[in-house]
């Protein structure tokens, strides 16, 4: 049984390299990242985020113009914007940072949702446009869950979520409580299983002699869970509904049915969640897609 009792901190060092080219727009340069390693590690979460021990590159994948927050991936950097429309790319720019708390140096699905207001205009495809916002919440899932070995998936996380509520049974010193809800929560985060996350992390923020470090982990812990990663994930659903009408490989329709069952499930609409996942279990083309979905149907809505 993996242990529930380890301290997961944030994970922040990955192997990457990168090379520095010319913003399109402006006079700035940007750092463009490559992957050099990864590794799976920290198993997937049943929305299909893999998780390396080293950090996630998902983090480093958006390349940003700092000068004026130009943010593309960052394969596309150097991709030129001809001088008729750079006004424009300029103006949703500035429009989409004001909505940010900190509009001169946004965070990672920030810069991300910077990304989006481009590939709008260069009217990238909805299956392309959801896959984006989907990352653009997964690096937020990042910056709270932290890092677990061997997570391979919902069914594992359920056998985790049940094994520590039997410890919890036990007379633990208040440290290791802590520790083990504050884990608890995050698992059941990764595992899409709302009602239970906010049990652990309410039973969390009632526990005696919390420091103000602990205060605050609750406040990002929630803040991340209930406001950021919903946002980036419902403004996915429609354009995975949209994708399934596209001219879309067999191996991306069946990942944008499975994509739209795991996010309606994740905000609440577990009906056509599982309506969905039901269809999923009879197609043959993707067996991680089809395991994955038979499990789901078993769930109930946690």
């Amino acid at each position: 049984m993996i242990t529930l009792m380890l301290i997961v901190g944030y994970v922040y060092a990955v192997s990457v390299d990168f090379t520095v080219v010319k913003c399109p727009l402006g006079e700035d340069d940007a750092r463009v990242f490559v992957k050099l390693s990864e590794n799976q590690l920290g198993g997937f979460d049943s929305d299909l985020a893999t998780y390396s021990s080293k950090g996630q590159f998902r983090e480093y994948a958006i390349a940003t113009c700092y000068q004026n927050l130009y943010s593309v991936y960052g394969t596309d950097m150097q991709t030129p914007i001809s001088s008729e429309v750079q006004p424009q790319f300029l103006a949703e720019i500035k429009k989409v940072a004001q909505t940010f708390p900190n509009p001169e140096n946004p965070q990672v699905w920030e810069r991300y949702e910077i990304a989006a207001t481009i590939y709008k205009k260069l009217q990238r495809s909805n299956f392309f446009m959801a896959k984006l916002y989907i990352e653009a919440s997964w690096t937020a899932r990042d910056r709270i869950v932290g890092f677990h070995e061997a997570v391979q998936g919902p069914k594992i996380i359920d056998q985790l979520l049940q094994h520590g509520k039997g410890e919890l049974q036990k007379s633990l010193p208040i440290e290791q409580k802590k520790v083990l809800l504050f884990n608890l929560a995050r698992l059941a985060h990764r595992g899409g299983y709302s009602a239970t996350r906010n049990e652990f992390i309410t039973q969390f923020s009632k526990l005696p002699g919390l420091t103000r470090s602990d205060q605050e982990a609750v406040t990002d812990f929630t803040h991340i869970t209930q406001v950021v990663e919903p946002k980036y994930q419902k403004l996915a659903i429609p354009l995975l509904r949209a994708a399934i009408s596209d001219s879309l490989t067999v191996e991306e329709r069946i990942k944008a049915k499975y994509w739209l069952a795991d996010l309606l499930r994740r905000n609440g609409e577990h009906t056509e969640a599982m309506t969905l996942y039901k269809a999923l279990t009879k197609q043959k083309k993707d067996t991680q897609i089809q395991t994955l979905s038979e499990y789901m149907t078993k769930t109930k809505n946690k």
